[in-house]
Order: C-alpha cells, then sequence, then structure tokens
C-alpha cells in the first residue's frame, strides 16, 4: 500500500510538474538537430541580458532558465503568428573564449527558431535598432 501511495505521489507531481521542471524540455531543445546559431565578440553575461531584454520587447515569456547557461521562452505568437503561446524556444549561452559567446536557437517549431534567431542576433549585435527597422 505505500509503494501505491508514492508511485501516485510521483506520477501526479510529474503530471503537475510539467516537462521543462523534469530537465526533459531543455535537453530536447539543446538536441534538437536543426538549430541556428551565431558567435559574438561580446561576454555570456551580455548576450544573456541583452537576450532577456530582447524578449521583454518581444512580449515572450521566460519559463525556465539558468543564468548565462540557457533561457526557455514562451509566447512567441505576438511576434511570430504561426505558432501557438505554448510553443517552447531555447537559447544557450556558450563561452568560447574571453569576450567571445556563442548563441543557439532551437525549437521543435523550426520555422520558430529561424525567425528568432535571424531576429535576436540582429538584436544582440546593435540594440538600439528598433524592431520596425529590424
Amino acid at each position: 500500500m505505500r509503494y501505491l501511495k508514492l508511485a501516485m505521489i510521483v506520477v501526479v507531481a510529474a503530471s503537475v510538474s510539467g516537462c521543462a521542471m523534469m530537465g526533459i524540455t531543455q535537453w530536447q531543445l539543446q538536441h534538437e538537430k536543426v538549430k541556428y546559431s551565431k558567435s559574438f565578440e561580446k561576454d555570456v553575461q551580455y548576450c544573456y541580458r541583452t537576450t532577456k531584454d530582447a524578449l521583454d520587447k518581444w512580449n515572450a515569456s521566460v519559463w525556465y532558465e539558468q543564468e548565462n547557461c540557457y533561457i526557455i521562452a514562451i509566447k512567441f505568437n505576438k511576434i511570430y503568428k504561426n505558432c501557438i503561446d505554448t510553443t517552447e524556444l531555447g537559447i544557450f549561452f556558450k563561452e568560447e573564449g574571453p569576450q567571445k559567446t556563442q548563441v543557439e536557437v532551437s525549437s521543435m517549431n523550426h520555422h520558430l527558431s529561424q525567425f528568432v534567431s535571424e531576429k535576436l542576433f540582429r538584436y544582440i549585435t546593435n540594440p538600439q535598432i528598433s524592431d520596425e527597422k529590424q
């Protein structure tokens, strides 16, 4: 009886917490075959902060994050109409050297990851450019 209760608690906790809380979503996005990446002559902290600023401007939501490592974001439907608000997109930051960072974007919706990566890479390069000019 005790094992049955424990099993029920695990099943309920897993279904309530969702995939990202268990690390599945982050892993899947990080290992997605279709990725868009670019290296910048900027440090990881700059790329991470600038990315969070861009997501805020685009009304996207950070769903899960590990500071200076990755961001899992949702709610891109305001800037990209061909997705639903729960479509997940991963943005990963890898330090390649002093003042050099690789930023990688992936999603199960490959068109979304291409769209966001192009927009994000322009934004990281020059955040002063308004969205209208991007």
